[in-house]
C-alpha cells in the first residue's frame, strides 16, 4: 500500500470515528423506528403462520403434484409436469418447496419454541415439536438428510449449516414428538399461556397428543424396510393417536380463487398441467369412492379433494387404522389386521361420504379369507386408494412394500426402460450457496429409510 492512499484511509478512519461519536450524542437512536411497525409477533401469530405455511406446501404442486404423477393418481400432461411425470426433475424444480417449509414454516417455529419457553407455555412448545416433526417428516421422505441441526444460526454467522444424515433426522422426529407429548400433557393450571392461534384443532391439547402418538406410529412404520419398526410400540401409539375423523390433521380452505385450496388454484390457473390418470382411474373401477377420487378440469366439476374449499390432509383417522392393520399383521397378528384394515375402510368411505353396498359386502369377505401376502397386499392397496387425497404419503408406501406393484411400469419415457425413483433432488440454492450439501447424483439413489439394490445415501 503506497503512503498517499495510507493518508487518505487513515483520515476516513478518524473522520468516521468522529462521525459516529457525534452523531451518538444528537441524533436520537429511535428516530428510524416506525411507530407503526410490529416490532414483535405473538406466539397465537406465529402458531397460525406455521401451520398455513405448512398446509400450503403439502397442497401445493411440487409436493402434492409431483408425487401424484409418480404414484399415478394424477398425470404430469404438460410443461414441467409432463417431464416429472417421465421423471424429468432436477434441483431448480426443487427450490420453491425448499423455501416454503424453511423460511415460512421452520423458522417460525424456532422462534415459537423460544418464546413459548419463556413464556412458560409447554402446550405452545408442545404444538410446535408436533408440527416441526411433521414438516421434517415431509422433507426427508421426499429428500433424505437435511441441514436442521446446525440451521437457523444466521445470527450466530452459520451461514452453511452442516446436513445431517437421514438417520439422524428421523431421530430428531422421534425425540420432538415424544417431548412434546410429555409438553402437551402438562396440566392447564401448570401452563401459563393456552394454547391459541390453532387453525386446526383450535386449541385442542387433546387432539395435538392424539396426532403427536399417530405420527410417531407413522415414522415408526416407515422404517419396517429396514427391520427397525417397533410393532407393538406403532400399536400402542395408535390406541393412543386419533381416533375419529373429527381428530384429523387437515386444514380446509375457502371459495374464492385466491383462498382456495393450493392444488384448486393451480389446476385453475393452468389448465392441462395435471390431468386424471388412466391407470388409477382403472385401478378403482367399481369402488364407491371412484364418483369423489378425481382430480377434474380447469372449469370443473372437481373431486372431493381437489375443490375450492377442499381440505389438505396430512394425517387421518383412517390412515392411522390402516397403518395399525399394517402393524398388526408384521407383528403376527392377522385377525387383528383384518378388524382395523374393515375398520380403515369404513372410515375412508365415510369419509368421502359414499357408502359400500354390495361392493363392500364382498371385499368384507375377502378380507376375511385374506393371509400371509394377501392381507398384506389388501392392506396396502386400501391404503394406496384413501391416499389419493395424500400423494406423498403413498410416495412412501410404494417405495418401502413394493405396493401396488404395477406402479414399478414405467411411464411413457421411450423405449428405455427406467426404474422407479427413490428420491427427488436437493434444490439450486442449496448446491449453490451451502458448501456442505451432500451429492444427490440421481433420483435413483435410495434413502437410508429404504435399502435396496441402489446405492445408499452417504
Amino acid at each position: 500500500m503506497n503512503i498517499r492512499l495510507y493518508k487518505i484511509l487513515a483520515l476516513i478512519l478518524v473522520f468516521s470515528m468522529f462521525t459516529v461519536s457525534s452523531c451518538e450524542e444528537w441524533i436520537d437512536p429511535e428516530l428510524n423506528e416506525d411507530p407503526d411497525a410490529l416490532t414483535d409477533v405473538s406466539m397465537k401469530s406465529l402458531l397460525a403462520n406455521s401451520q398455513f405455511a405448512f398446509f400450503f406446501v403439502m397442497g401445493d404442486a411440487d409436493m402434492r403434484g409431483y408425487s401424484a404423477a409418480w404414484t399415478k393418481h394424477l398425470r404430469g400432461a404438460d410443461r414441467q409436469f409432463l417431464a416429472v411425470n417421465n421423471y424429468n426433475i432436477g434441483p431448480g424444480d426443487m427450490n420453491n418447496m425448499w423455501d416454503s417449509f424453511y423460511e415460512d414454516d421452520l423458522e417460525g417455529l424456532q422462534l415459537l419454541k423460544q418464546k413459548a419457553a419463556e413464556q412458560e407455555s409447554p402446550h405452545f412448545t408442545g404444538a410446535a415439536k408436533v408440527l416441526e416433526a411433521a414438516s421434517l417428516g415431509a422433507l426427508t421422505d421426499y429428500i433424505g438428510p437435511l441441514p436442521y441441526s446446525d440451521a437457523f444460526k444466521g445470527e450466530s454467522g452459520v451461514f452453511q449449516p452442516k446436513w445431517d444424515s437421514q438417520e439422524v433426522i428421523y431421530g430428531t422426529i422421534n425425540t420432538l414428538l415424544t417431548e412434546a407429548i410429555s409438553d402437551l400433557g402438562t396440566p392447564a393450571g401448570e401452563n401459563k399461556v393456552p394454547l391459541s392461534g390453532d387453525i386446526v384443532y383450535q386449541g385442542d391439547v387433546d387432539k395435538w397428543i392424539a396426532l403427536a402418538h399417530s405420527l410417531r406410529a407413522r415414522y415408526n412404520m416407515h422404517l419396517s424396510m429396514r427391520g427397525e419398526s417397533d410393532y407393538g410400540q406403532a400399536v400402542s401409539d395408535l390406541n393412543n393417536g386419533i381416533s375419529s375423523l373429527e381428530g384429523d390433521f387437515e386444514m380446509p380452505w375457502e371459495t374464492s380463487l385466491a383462498k382456495a385450496n393450493p392444488m384448486h388454484q393451480f389446476v385453475r390457473e393452468r389448465s392441462g398441467y395435471m390431468v386424471d390418470n388412466d391407470f388409477f382411474q382403472n385401478f378403482i373401477d367399481g369402488d364407491p369412492r371412484k364418483p369423489k377420487l378425481y382430480l377434474g378440469g380447469a372449469s370443473g366439476p372437481w373431486g372431493y379433494w381437489y375443490q375450492a374449499s377442499s381440505p389438505v390432509m396430512f394425517m387421518d383417522y383412517p390412515e392411522c387404522m390402516f397403518l395399525k392393520a399394517e402393524a398388526q399383521y408384521r407383528n403376527n397378528n392377522a385377525s387383528g389386521a383384518r378388524a382395523s384394515l374393515k375398520t380403515a375402510i369404513q372410515a375412508s368411505l365415510e369419509k368421502l361420504g359414499v357408502e359400500g353396498g354390495s361392493w363392500w359386502t364382498s371385499l368384507s369377505s375377502t378380507i376375511d379369507g385374506a393371509s400371509g401376502d394377501d392381507l398384506l397386499e389388501l392392506i396396502m392397496e386400501q391404503k394406496y386408494i384413501h391416499d389419493f387425497g395424500n400423494p406423498p404419503n403413498a410416495y412412501v408406501d410404494f417405495r418401502r412394500t413394493g405396493y401396488p406393484d404395477e406402479l414399478f411400469d414405467n411411464p411413457n419415457v421411450g423405449e428405455t426402460p427406467v426404474d422407479f425413483p427413490d428420491r427427488f433432488p436437493f434444490p439450486t440454492d442449496e448446491i449453490e450457496l451451502n458448501q456442505n450439501t451432500p451429492d444427490w447424483t440421481t433420483i435413483y439413489n435410495n434413502l437410508w429409510i429404504f435399502p435396496n439394490d441402489h446405492p445408499e445415501e452417504s
